[in-house]
């Protein structure tokens, strides 16, 4: 008996490696090819990524931090300020520490924590002073300010009962202040200087006695 081939619809036998109509078969090399172009691809994408990345992280800057608590209306001294390298966008605002000179004689205008990035907008070229706060001036002989005050410090303002400190007796503690400013003067009778950060309602009392000679400070621990 004779046997008939099977044939496809174009009039090709089956099994002789084409494809049926519409449909293309894709040699084998040349899909490898789109695979490994595919690969070359997300190579390229993936280094581009992580050059990007890298940049970023990289681009560090120099900045001044505070080097401990900057108490609100304290004037800048070097004491204050730490420099730290960090990484910052154009969005971040800062104080780069090449200006650091530019930074001291400032006044805070907010407290600033230790380690906190020092903010252009957090600092002021004059006295910044909160609602219901006043600063006094006293001229103090020597003993009447302990030696080791500093801007911040807190103290006691104390009234003694006769002027220039030639007696003991107090005559009460007139307000607890913030020390705002200090300077010694180079006189003969080594005059300090002292702006203190008082209550508002407390200002006249503590001005009265320091205009008279009768204010003497005293030094109190803790932070201010």
């Amino acid at each position: 008996m004779a046997t008939t081939l099977g044939t496809r619809p174009n009039g090709k036998a089956a099994g002789n490696g084409t494809a049926p109509p519409g449909m293309r078969l894709v040699p084998p090399r040349q899909r490898k090819a789109s695979w490994v172009a595919l690969g070359v691809l997300l190579i390229a994408v993936a280094a581009l990524a992580f050059g990007t990345w890298s940049a970023q992280l990289g681009h560090r800057v120099s900045v001044l931090v505070a080097a401990r608590d900057i108490p609100a209306g304290s004037t800048v001294s070097r004491a204050d300020l730490a420099t730290a390298r960090i990484a910052v966008d154009g969005r971040v605002r800062y104080i780069a520490s090449s200006n650091a000179k530019g930074a001291l004689g400032q006044v805070a205008a907010v407290t600033i924590p230790k380690g906190a990035l020092l903010h252009p907008d957090e600092m002021a070229d004059g006295p910044t002073l909160p609602a219901g706060e006043a600063v006094v001036g006293a001229a103090l002989a020597p003993g009447a300010v302990p030696a080791t005050l500093h801007v911040g410090d807190r103290v006691h303002v104390v009234a003694t009962s006769t002027p220039n400190h030639t007696s003991d007796e107090r005559t009460g503690v007139l307000a607890t202040a913030v020390v705002y400013a200090l300077r010694d003067l180079d006189d003969a009778a080594r005059t300090t200087v002292v702006s203190l950060r008082v209550p508002a309602s407390a200002a006249a009392v503590v001005a009265d006695a320091a205009g008279a000679g009768r204010v003497r400070l005293v030094l109190l621990g803790g932070a201010s």
